[in-house]
């Protein structure tokens, strides 16, 4: 569904820079969904974006985390066959894969939330994978930095692929490419649920009960 309002988002195309990455530039109108895992007996569940959602860009916002900064991530490469063994490395927990980028901007305002997700998701014996598809040298180096000011808990790998028609059904058949993007999979490595597109806390809230209920202990 596209929402009239002229909201931006990011699709996956094919291109090869000369570090051997992905590009994922072209901007298209926004699309917000939320898509059921295949073996889920709830059916999709569909929200146009708020107007107020920002526009994809290279901008970074200039505000920076007021909390206690933890280590400086770290960027790590990881190929198709290394995120397919770190997903299958996660079964018997719930996993959570989330894709992003510098020059999103979308992701960008996110991030802090996506932070505070992941942190709580580990709390609850979760596992969250968070993958940079930045293709350039500049976007790549900027990674730790990013993360260091909005999102210190986040893993700081970057994806390396080719083809994107390979490398997007290795978290869903269904996703087209838009980010930001969020995966949940039960502990069996069945993809439940995703949010695709910007997105609101309330909205990682019920995802996180939903997938790891909190302890009534």
């Amino acid at each position: 569904m596209t929402h009239p309002g002229g909201n931006r988002a990011v699709r996956v195309r094919a291109t090869v820079t000369r570090i051997a990455l992905a590009a994922l530039l072209a901007a298209t109108s926004c699309t917000r969904h939320v898509e059921a895992g295949p073996s889920s007996t709830a059916p999709a569940a569909t929200r146009a974006p708020d107007k107020s959602a920002a526009a994809a860009t290279t901008a970074i916002d200039a505000g920076r985390d007021t909390a206690k900064p933890g280590p400086e991530p770290q960027s790590w490469f990881m190929g198709e066959d290394d995120i397919r063994r770190e997903m299958k490395k996660a079964r018997g927990q719930v996993l959570f894969v989330h894709l992003w980028a510098t020059w999103c901007a979308a992701c960008l305002q996110e991030l802090r939330s996506i932070d505070k997700f992941a942190r709580t998701a580990r709390g609850r014996g979760a596992v969250v994978l968070s993958l940079s598809l930045d293709n350039d040298l500049r976007g790549i180096t900027r990674v730790p930095a990013v993360l260091h000011d909005k999102a210190p808990s986040l893993t700081g790998f970057v994806a390396h692929f080719d083809d994107p028609n390979q490398f997007m059904p290795l978290f869903s058949r269904h996703w087209e490419g838009t980010i930001p993007a969020l995966f949940a999979y039960d502990s069996a490595g069945t993809l439940r649920a995703s949010l695709i597109g910007e997105l609101e806390p309330r909205e990682l809230d019920s995802l996180l009960d939903r997938m790891t209920p909190p302890s009534r202990l």
